[in-house]
């Protein structure tokens, strides 16, 4: 009689083990069908951090693991980048939501876009957007003031410390020079009104 609570107690651990690796099971398949989704939806683009952000973003919404990565954003009428700030910082935004092909990027409660969040010895990849009129996918409210459509395409290069950016125009080169033409540093009011703004992080649609 005395030896049944230490069966209970093995047969609980048994279950707890087996419960454990289910759930570690199941945490694996998500992963890699976020990875499939960003794939498939992702097989035109060229790659790189923010494919790699959204592959995150989509694990973290069925495992519980919100990325952390945030990126350099531009604003064209408060000292709030890393060339202007008096307090030597820059504004960061982060990815706040994805929907098919399209992404929306924007501030969080970390964000000040007055005067800077992040220090310019840090080192983060800067938001591009190249805008090409593109339409708003479904879902998607083009005019919304504070989560509007930026009517183009977004990417992240690869990090750089905030204090190299020492000019829009050094900025805008960097992105430039490993996007191309048409593409510039993201900024604070790139779909018309502010805080958050959409954009398509893969190839867009052939009708678009």
């Amino acid at each position: 009689m005395r030896r049944r609570p230490k069966l209970a107690l093995a047969a609980a651990l048994a279950v707890l083990v087996a419960l454990g690796g289910v759930i570690s099971l199941r945490t694996t398949r998500q992963r890699l069908y976020a990875r499939f989704v960003v794939w498939r939806m992702g097989t035109d683009n060229p790659g790189g951090p923010l494919v790699e952000l959204v592959r995150d973003f989509l694990v973290a919404k069925v495992v519980g693991e919100p990325p952390t990565q945030r990126f350099w954003v531009y604003i064209n009428d408060q000292p709030a980048n890393p060339w202007n700030s008096e307090g030597k910082k820059g504004m960061t935004w982060t990815l706040l939501d994805v929907k098919g092909k399209a992404a929306l990027v924007g501030a969080d409660n970390r964000t000040d876009a007055y005067r800077g969040d992040a220090s310019i010895d840090e080192v983060l990849p800067i938001l591009c957007v190249r805008k090409r009129n593109l339409l708003a996918p479904e879902g998607i409210g083009a005019k919304a003031f504070d989560s509007g459509w930026s009517g183009g395409e977004i990417r992240l290069t690869k990090a750089v410390a905030g204090k190299d950016l020492t000019s829009l125009e050094v900025a805008n080169s960097m992105v430039k020079g490993q996007f191309g033409e048409g593409w510039e540093i993201g900024e604070h009011h790139s779909a018309g009104g502010g805080w958050h703004w959409w954009g398509f992080w893969a190839e867009p649609p052939k009708d678009k």
